[in-house]
């Protein structure tokens, strides 16, 4: 997680704090993947979300909100995807952000 210290007069970010970071992982075939959010995240925070899955075929769909930053999609595995979001306070009431691969994998995630 990273915080928006400051802003400008013109709006521009000026500051990022990092805020912390928590992960999860299976080795097992499973379906969905959930992480959890930092304990220190609160609403305003940018949350960046990486989900690695061990074989070439899932596939993940943007989570309702988010960004698709990047994938690594080849081939080739692990498949890779990072999203953004700016969080806000039903974020933060969840607690975690679920996404659901096209198929079970094992993951590792980190947000």
């Amino acid at each position: 997680m990273l915080r928006f210290k400051s802003l400008n007069s013109a709006g521009a970010l000026t500051t990022l704090t990092y805020v912390g970071s928590t992960g999860d992982s299976n080795s097992t075939d499973v379906s969905p993947y959930s992480v959890s959010y930092h304990a220190s995240a609160r609403s305003g925070d940018l949350a960046l979300a990486m989900f690695a899955m061990d074989q070439s075929a899932p596939t993940l769909s943007t989570p309702s909100g988010w960004t698709l930053v990047g994938n690594g999609n080849s081939a080739e595995y692990p498949r890779m995807y990072v999203f953004a979001k700016v969080l806000d306070s039903t974020d933060i009431s969840t607690g975690s952000l679920t996404v659901t691969p096209s198929i079970s994998e094992g993951f590792a995630a980190l947000i």
